[in-house]
């Protein structure tokens, strides 16, 4: 069942998260058998994990990016774990796709793979232009043109 409203894509289909699931049990076993508390990462998901019926696709995607900023904040938030998290958000990722299987059928998941795909590309330009521009287009002008020089070098000395 998909709605349209100005252009967003809902789903009431829940899926269950069943990745997430198989991976906040890994991670307990893990931490049992190393005699550690609870995982903090673990409780961020648990309710999502272990409900029986799942979430739909903007819920899962939701979490999803909540797994994600918590990873960019791990200075701040020490009592998490990187290693926990990145295999939380990997399980995220694929229970994600499978709720846009669900929700939108081949076509769906097509368009979630071809959104996935452009995305990457978006970061990958941006990663390589903040190679020459700095992380916040901040660089000074002299910086820029060093830079650009540098790679250009480097490109004609791979030839």
């Amino acid at each position: 069942m998909l709605s349209t409203k100005w252009g967003e894509t809902t789903s009431t289909i829940p899926t269950p998260m069943l990745n997430t699931m198989d991976t906040v049990s890994k991670i307990g076993k893990e931490r049992l058998a190393a005699k550690l508390n609870d995982s903090e990462a673990v409780e961020l998901v648990m309710d999502a994990a272990t409900d029986p019926q799942g979430l739909t696709y903007a819920g899962a995607q939701r979490l999803k990016r909540e797994i994600g900023s918590k990873m960019e904040g791990l200075i701040t938030e020490s009592n998490l774990s990187q290693e926990e998290l990145d295999q939380l958000y990997g399980a995220l990722r694929s229970d994600v796709r499978e709720a846009a299987k669900n929700a939108g059928g081949p076509q769906g998941l097509a368009a979630f793979d071809r959104a996935n795909d452009y995305a990457r590309n978006v970061i990958n330009r941006r990663q390589e232009l903040a190679k020459i521009i700095g992380k916040k287009g901040d660089a000074s002008d002299t910086d820029v043109f060093k830079r650009i020089a540098a790679m250009s070098k480097d490109a004609r000395a791979n030839t």
